[in-house]
């Protein structure tokens, strides 16, 4: 990282691959471009870092197994599928 905002964004679009986002539209700040960012960066440490058995399973889905089971000795708490 440099400390210059503009070229520290370029680099962290072309690490993920990200050819959609802006880096100007991280330096500004835009809600919409900072969390697709984050998105792509925690799916980038999933791909690379995530346990090997489940690491090729999609992400939403791994974390979706994830909440389901460190609730499951909930009994007030019932989560549900919206199918999304």
């Amino acid at each position: 990282m440099t400390g210059n905002r503009y070229e520290d964004c370029c680099t962290v679009l072309n690490n993920i691959n990200d050819t959609k986002t802006a880096p100007q539209e991280l330096v500004e700040s835009q809600q919409k471009a900072v969390m697709s960012t984050w998105w792509s960066l925690v799916q980038a440490f999933w791909k690379r870092f995530g346990p090997d058995p489940i690491r090729e399973e999609k992400l939403t889905e791994a974390i979706k197994q994830w909440c389901l089971e460190v609730t499951k000795d909930y009994e007030a708490l019932r989560l549900k599928d919206d199918g999304s």
